[in-house]
């Protein structure tokens, strides 16, 4: 399993360009919002397995509970 730091050199890694606005734990993920360097672009989701580290594009309201993961993000 991956720690946090893990996690976030994991996103550094493939996505050196983008900002990290927030990092949470849920669910065995790591959710990431991050802040692309084009200031006209919105900001994206991303999840990091905890148990295998890879990485995935993550849309928070096409999930099964996704007020669960709102207050994640705003608890986190």
């Amino acid at each position: 399993m991956i720690n946090t730091q893990e996690a976030f050199d994991i996103i550094r890694t493939n996505l050196p360009d983008f900002s990290v606005q927030k990092q949470v734990l849920y669910d065995k993920w790591f959710i990431f919002v991050l802040t692309p360097p084009d200031p006209e672009e919105p900001d994206i989701f991303v999840k990091v397995s905890q148990l295998t580290g890879i990485v995935l594009d993550f849309v928070p309201w096409n999930e099964p509970n996704p007020k669960a993961i709102e207050q994640a993000l705003l608890n986190g």
